[in-house]
């Protein structure tokens, strides 16, 4: 078991969880978010490295349709992976926050949330207090 995995928390992954949890850990509902997720994930994997070849010709990553090892990665990562975190930390989570902390409380464990910015093109009204000498000008 991985101490540390990198994984894009949001609505679809809480709501795949949900169901598994909800429904006698059935695994359809996760199968089918498994494919989508791999899917995507391949997707942005090749559309971000477009110039490498090694990622747009490399045989070696699965196809989420027809690999027979996908049924078997899911569940893996699932019940051994996902269900088993001790704690959740998002580093710059931004909207993916409150789906973070659906999952920590969904799964009963504490979570972080490392903010980057406080979205200032969607909350322009919010400001540092007023300089009262102790503030530091570079924040």
């Amino acid at each position: 078991t991985p101490r540390s995995v990198r994984i894009l928390v949001d609505e679809a992954l809480v709501q795949a969880v949900r169901h598994y949890l909800d429904h006698g850990h059935c695994l359809e509902r996760w199968r089918v978010f498994w494919r989508d997720a791999t899917r995507r994930a391949m997707k942005t994997a090749v559309g971000n490295n477009k110039n490498n070849n090694n990622i747009n010709n490399n045989n070696s990553h699965k196809d989420p349709e027809s690999s027979s090892d996908i049924d078997d990665d899911a569940k893996y990562f699932l019940t051994h992976v996902l269900l088993k975190l001790r704690l959740i930390v998002g580093f710059h989570p931004d909207q993916a926050t409150e789906a973070l902390m659906d999952l920590a409380a969904l799964l009963q464990v504490p979570f972080c949330a490392v903010p980057c910015c406080v979205f200032p093109s969607e909350f322009p009204h919010r400001r540092l207090p007023a300089d009262d000498g102790n503030n530091n000008q570079n924040e």
